[in-house]
């Protein structure tokens, strides 16, 4: 982006940075994937090693639960959902560099019951429906029917509950909800939340045999998630949990922790702004 590009000739995310000193930088991911499809939830491998040697040179990378002990600029690693790849590349990966990292699960992709109509609009040439699906304008399971696509393809590029417990058994790997089946949860009663969030949370710690300590709503924008939302969620006793609006980590209630997305679109320079946090700056001043 042009925007993007003054600041770093100018090296403005320098002098943000070298002013503000934010706390923590909370990295958004999905996937990641040899060759990236879906640009806003993939990130390539190649270029996910390149930031994670940037990030060990810069940042102190912790653990969730080390958010408020770390004394350096520190940076957390977040995954969303429970995809495969979390296991076979993200966790070897990463453990062989002694890296710690999150995964929010969403219960029912390891149930091999959701939809993943993301990567179904993609094969439909329908990339434009995403936020009327999101917003509850549009049934997914009628416009696949529609079209004669089965809803049930890509389930297996989920998790599986063995994986899940595999890595959940690991020191450098911290799992959190994400609810039942990922639904906008501004579009649900009260009712509707506590269930999504507390049955899944549930289920988690019933399979894991350990507590579920932090979530991250789904979607988890401002349209997605509000103050009613954050308030039924802090009833589940979470120490953190995590939306999707970009900004650093600085004095933000520990149950609306923002984030730093990392897309298939971004550079590393592109992600070197956006971690200094003017990024964020630039979004409130427009």
């Amino acid at each position: 982006m042009a925007v993007n590009r003054i600041i770093q000739i100018f090296r403005l995310d320098s002098l943000y940075s070298f002013f503000r000193k934010d706390k923590c930088s909370i990295l958004m991911f999905h996937r990641v994937v040899k060759d990236v499809r879906i640009a806003g939830i993939e990130i390539s491998e190649e270029s996910f090693k390149s930031l994670i040697d940037y990030l060990k040179e810069e940042f102190e990378i912790v653990s969730l639960n080390s958010i408020s002990k770390s004394e350096k600029r520190c940076a957390i690693l977040t995954f969303d959902d429970g995809y495969k790849d979390n296991y076979t590349f993200v966790y070897p990966y990463l453990t062989e560099r002694n890296i710690p990292f999150t995964i929010y699960i969403t219960t029912d992709f390891l149930d091999k019951k959701a939809i993943l109509w993301w990567y179904l609009l993609k094969d439909l040439g329908k990339d434009e429906l995403v936020k009327s699906i999101r917003n509850g304008e549009i049934e997914p399971e009628e416009l696949f029917r529609e079209n004669g696509v089965s809803p049930e393809q890509y389930v297996e590029e989920t998790l599986n509950w063995e994986e899940l417990k595999e890595m959940s058994r690991s020191s450098l790997v911290t799992i959190g909800g994400h609810t039942t089946s990922h639904p906008n949860l501004r579009l649900l009663e009260s009712s509707g939340v506590e269930f999504e969030i507390g049955v899944s949370k549930q289920r988690l710690e019933e399979e894991l045999e350990i507590p579920i300590e932090h979530f991250a709503y789904p979607y988890g924008g401002k349209s997605e998630a509000d103050e009613v939302t954050y308030s039924i969620t802090e009833k589940f006793g979470f120490k953190t949990a995590v939306t999707t609006v970009e900004d650093n980590v600085r004095d933000q209630q520990s149950i609306a922790l923002p984030r730093i997305p990392i897309s298939g679109n971004s550079s590393l320079g592109d992600i070197k702004v956006r971690l200094s946090g003017i990024f964020s700056l630039k979004n409130y001043l427009r």
